[in-house]
């Protein structure tokens, strides 16, 4: 059985977050396995969370797509990346750096009953990693790929119908900057995309001359996340 930190069951820091749909996991012994997804923009991150799915039976949890939902509630479609992570920022700075961890967690909770594996996608900040970590069997999967490979990968993968003219190399360039911009920042609501890298437990790096393909990207995250698997399925 695995050792699960009994402060997330009573006393202050489950206090903090509780609400009454936390209230069927109270006394649990038995907790979901979870493997989040962090990494610099346009990685494949989204291409590996849903083989999760489809491969594993893993439910689906994109953080971006929760951002993406309160940006069009407030009047805001097919938003600049940018208007995702004022979102963020403002968010984190009303309810705390955790929020999206908090989000996710619900889901998952609400969920439980169904699955006992969970992928989230698209971790940006590492109060959300320390909150699941504490809380849950967490895995933190940090995805590299080269510079060229991401850009390739964005034009492929991620065709933006609406703006044929968009310049994905130079959006990829510019979101790099702005993700390095807090990497020092351990606290702050900004995202600190490379403190997240400083908690991963297993990094997937693709070089340029790899190419973005089965034999490169799936073969290799399907071998890494297969020795979890066993360990923390007969845990739980």
């Amino acid at each position: 059985m695995a050792n699960h930190p009994k402060d997330f069951w009573i006393g202050p820091s489950f206090s903090d977050i509780h609400n009454d749909w936390e209230i069927p996991f109270l006394g649990m012994e038995k907790l979901p396995f979870i493997i989040g997804l962090s990494g610099p923009t346009k990685s494949g991150k989204s291409i590996m969370a849903k083989q999760l799915a489809t491969r594993y039976g893993f439910q689906y949890i994109s953080l971006t797509e929760y951002l993406d939902d309160i940006a069009k509630s407030r009047g805001i479609v097919g938003g600049h990346w940018r208007d995702l992570g004022n979102i963020a920022i403002k968010l984190r700075e009303e309810q705390g750096d955790n929020l999206l961890a908090k989000i996710a967690l619900k889901k998952i909770i609400t969920k439980y009953r169904s699955s006992n594996k969970f992928v989230i996608d698209s971790i940006f900040h590492p109060a959300e990693v320390r909150f699941l970590r504490k809380r849950m069997n967490f895995l933190l999967i940090w995805v590299q790929v080269d510079f060229e490979l991401r850009v390739t990968v964005a034009k492929n993968w991620y065709r933006d119908e609406e703006n044929p003219d968009r310049n994905i190399r130079e959006e990829v360039s510019e979101r790099d900057k702005y993700e390095q911009l807090y990497e020092n920042n351990n606290k702050g609501p900004d995202a600190n995309l490379y403190q997240c890298l400083k908690l991963k437990n297993e990094i997937l790096y693709i070089k340029d001359n790899e190419g973005f393909n089965a034999a490169t990207v799936f073969y290799r995250f399907d071998n890494l996340i297969k020795k979890y698997l066993p360990r923390y399925l007969t845990e739980m």
